[in-house]
């Protein structure tokens, strides 16, 4: 099981402010951009991005019988996931990598330390770079294992995955929990399958020939068109961009 943490990146105001629904034609008010620009380096300074993987076996003969289970692990630990996004996400893959990433327990606090004061804006303009920069980190750790994982193996990787994104029921949480030890960084399931802290992650990313995985993000086979998912995707394009 291997620990990935110290991503660098930066956050980009223009960026947050965008997703936040301000342009060109609509920009930003001047104490918004104000707290916005005060808060980046606020933000910088709190996420501790951290992630743990483990490439595990997908077991081809469920990838290719009907119905929707796909096996994944190896001779000590065995998940069972199902979802029919899951297997096209999948497809041509060899490998998977399992895994979850946080940016910690310190924007939270500041976010409920804000919302407490009454300071509703700052507190959604720290939550919304929070998920930029959780999005950012992510992209940093599609790099390292390309890098890491991929490449050696003259392999690519297909787009990450994970419970409650486009339909896949969030109670196969629980299966990635078992293939890892999310306590490494962190993180814990609370019995909602939901994590902590909140800007955390998990999910599945496929491991296999170029030519044979599938090229395209989960939101290609998702009819829902109005989430966050496809406005980060607009945003940040190729999972390897920098």
């Amino acid at each position: 099981m291997t620990v990935l943490e110290s991503f660098d990146f930066d956050i980009s105001v223009d960026d947050v402010l965008t997703f936040m629904g301000y342009n060109e034609g609509k920009p930003a008010p001047k104490k918004l951009l104000e707290k916005a620009q005060a808060m980046r380096e606020k933000c910088l300074d709190i996420v501790k991005p951290r992630s743990v993987y483990q490439v595990y076996e997908i077991f081809e003969e469920t990838l290719e019988m009907d119905g929707d289970a796909i096996r994944i692990g190896n001779s000590e630990q065995m998940g069972e996931f199902r979802g029919k996004i899951l297997r096209k996400v999948l497809k041509g893959s060899l490998l998977a990598i399992v895994f979850v990433g946080t940016l910690g327990p310190d924007i939270d606090e500041e976010i409920d330390k804000l919302n407490s004061k009454g300071d509703d804006l700052t507190a959604l303009i720290l939550d919304t770079m929070g998920l930029y920069a959780f999005t950012k980190s992510k992209v940093r750790f599609l790099k390292e294992l390309y890098t890491t994982e991929a490449k050696p193996r003259d392999f690519s990787l297909t787009e990450p995955f994970g419970p409650g994104q486009c339909h896949w029921d969030i109670r196969e949480q629980k299966e990635i929990f078992t293939l890892l030890d999310a306590d490494l960084v962190g993180v814990t399931l609370t019995e909602s399958y939901m994590m902590t802290p909140k800007k955390s992650g998990s999910g599945i990313i496929g491991l296999g020939p170029e030519n044979d995985i599938i090229d395209k993000t989960p939101c290609f086979f998702c009819e829902r068109m109005d989430c966050q998912g496809r406005e980060m995707q607009k945003m940040f394009g190729d999972k390897y961009a920098s």
